[in-house]
């Protein structure tokens, strides 16, 4: 006689083995986009490319979603920081914040601080650390 209760347990639930298997395929995506998301990738003008490579690390996590369906998992990050970096960003000009205001940045390669009234970014090439790493989730 099929037992219901021991069923849902068996298929739905998170603690049951499709859950934990879920929650362990989530997790090496987990481990795989931080990795991608932490090597340096060289910048053309020899800079460092996003000094919060390590914010947007740290930020990424998983999380488990109970449902009729079955158990499923939600790995990404809050950071708004993150689409941006996942999907690149086209070329684009930066003005300063407040209306008088002017940009400033550290120069290390002259050794002086830099004033401007508006940056014109070159964009910034797409790493798509988790759809990338997808394909390490199907065993």
């Amino acid at each position: 006689m099929p037992n219901p209760a021991g069923q849902a347990e068996f298929f739905v639930s998170l603690t049951g083995p499709v859950g934990r298997e879920v929650y362990r395929r989530g997790t090496v995506l987990l481990v795989a986009a931080r990795r991608q998301v932490g090597v340096a990738v060289p910048d053309p003008l020899g800079r460092a490319r996003d000094r919060r490579v390590g914010q947007l690390r740290d930020s990424l996590t998983i999380q488990s979603i109970a449902s009729p369906l079955g158990p499923s998992v939600r790995v990404g990050s809050a950071d708004p920081i993150a689409l941006l970096h996942h999907e690149g960003s086209r070329p684009h000009t930066i003005f300063p914040r407040r209306r008088d205001g002017v940009l400033h940045f550290y120069w290390p390669q002259r050794n002086t601080w830099v004033f401007l009234r508006k940056v014109n970014h070159p964009g910034t090439a797409p790493n798509r650390y988790l759809s990338d790493n997808l394909h390490l989730t199907i065993t």
